[in-house]
């Protein structure tokens, strides 16, 4: 469960309200004071790490008090502690009971959902959906720790206690686990689709380039299309020779400027380029193999 305050805002209100707050949360009148004059928030739900991921009953027993506090005539929002210490408000009850007690079931529901996601995650049983639901409630750094199978699954671990201070570190770790599992599925079947789409316009592009190669031979060599035809197609699928002779034949067969020719036959060289250039800046910094095996799609447990 999630660490919640509340602030209280308004002149100070009669007896009841402490009362419930004293019953409830074990607020002190000190806490009480200090709360009311706007010095301080008071903790209303600080979990200890008993692994639990479901919190129905202890989120409808907060939105009880909440409503008991609210119809007393206290003024105050719901905040929920974020993964960075900060406190986000997810329910104001500043204006009436029931807008307050909207909010919260809101709340309730997306509490439930992340608590059903982290379920599935435990139980090896998760999808991109479960991923989606938890995303929002973790930092940005957190694509990096999925990425990073070494080192990766103790900082996760620790981010993920942060934002769920209920959940025990091996719960987290065996958690974060499977989030890394499914995050290497993914990036692969995107690897897969990728390749598909790059290897598909290598060859819509070989068509293209052994045509300009043939006009080029039959048409400035005077060769007969029997013996240029052949020629071109298998010219065609030699990376950068059938490109260099298909740019070659553009500029002076067909009239075309230089870069618009380059352009033409090499854009779909980009991606190779790039995938040489990660791999080339990984192996300076020693971590080739590593790279390798990421793009590759081959876990570090396979290697010898």
């Amino acid at each position: 469960m999630f660490v919640y305050a509340i602030n209280i805002s308004g002149l100070p209100q009669d007896e009841d309200a402490f009362k419930i707050m004293q019953a409830e949360y074990g607020t002190t009148k000190a806490e009480y004071s200090q709360a009311i004059a706007g010095r301080a928030r008071i903790l209303v739900a600080d979990p200890s790490r008993d692994g639990e991921m479901f919190f129905e009953r202890e989120l409808k027993k907060l939105g009880q008090s909440f409503t008991a506090l609210s119809r007393t005539g206290l003024f105050f929002t719901v905040l929920r502690k974020k993964h960075d210490g900060n406190f986000k408000v997810v329910a104001d009850f500043t204006i009436s009971t029931k807008v307050g007690r909207r909010a919260w079931r809101e709340e309730r529901l997306r509490v439930e959902a992340a608590g059903e996601s982290l379920e599935s995650f435990h139980c090896k049983e998760a999808s991109s959906e479960d991923m989606e639901v938890l995303r929002p409630l973790f930092p940005d750094t957190l694509n990096n720790h999925l990425q990073d199978s070494e080192t990766g699954i103790i900082k996760g671990a620790e981010i993920m206690q942060n934002v769920f201070p209920s959940l025990k570190r091996s719960d987290c770790r065996r958690i974060f686990h499977e989030m890394q599992t499914l995050h290497e599925k993914r990036a692969a079947k995107w690897k897969s689709r990728f390749g598909c789409v790059w290897v598909s316009a290598y060859f819509i592009m070989a068509v293209f380039i052994a045509f300009a190669i043939y006009e080029w031979l039959a048409g400035n060599f005077d060769w007969h299309g029997l013996l240029a035809a052949p020629i071109a197609l298998v010219l065609s699928i030699v990376p950068i020779a059938g490109s260099t002779l298909a740019s070659i034949a553009a500029v002076k067969l067909w009239g075309w400027p230089v870069w618009i020719a380059l352009v033409t036959f090499f854009w779909y060289y980009l991606p190779a380029i790039y995938l040489v250039g990660q791999l080339l800046s990984a192996a300076f910094k020693g971590e080739g193999k590593v790279a390798w095996n990421k793009l590759i799609g081959k876990k570090v447990d396979d290697d010898e």
